[in-house]
């Protein structure tokens, strides 16, 4: 990717400092080294119209990757725990992963709920997504959400609705916090 030399470094630095001057950065993620990608962070950036999603890869020589570029903005980056798959919410309220092997990005079909997603958050097993589902227009609406991804199913664990934002999944896989 070719950017001026002034955005490589400010955003090598972000890596650092989370903040670029001139850059905005939001929800950086740090992955753990592996070999698809040894030390990543994954980050929504704006370097024209809109956020998209990049990562900084490397050890010595940080590496920028830009990992999206639609018309919407991308936000909540979730990484999956093989390192290979990005889960992350689109301004237009979807939900869609990227195949960091393939560059392949999917929208995930759910049509039936008229809301919008957000804050993704992959299960340990990365087969499913935890993430914040706002019915309607009504930002107090919010409900937990867990997304099968393989037949893309939700089931919605608490039949309540409130400040259910940005859940995490223990380790294990068998709670959730929110």
């Amino acid at each position: 990717m070719s950017l001026p030399k002034s955005y490589k470094q400010g955003l090598r630095s972000a890596a650092l400092c989370a903040w670029a001057a001139g850059i905005g950065l939001w929800a950086p993620r740090l992955a753990a080294d592996t070999p698809v990608m040894p030390g990543v962070m994954v980050f929504a950036a704006t370097l024209g119209d809109n956020w998209d999603l990049y990562a900084v890869r490397g050890r010595s020589r940080a590496e920028l990757a830009r990992l999206t570029h639609t018309p919407y903005d991308e936000k909540s980056p979730a990484v999956s725990s093989d390192r290979r798959m990005i889960a992350f919410a689109t301004s237009g309220g979807e939900l869609a992963v990227h195949d960091l092997e393939t560059g392949q990005t999917k929208s995930l079909e759910l049509a039936e709920y008229p809301g919008h997603w957000d804050f993704p958050a992959y299960s340990p097993d990365g087969k499913q997504l935890a993430c914040t589902y706002f019915e309607g227009d009504v930002q107090d609406r919010a409900r937990l959400a867990i997304i099968e991804l393989e037949t893309q199913q939700v089931r919605f664990p608490l039949d309540q609705y409130g400040p259910q934002l940005a859940p995490a999944l223990a380790p294990s896989g068998s709670r959730v916090a929110y």
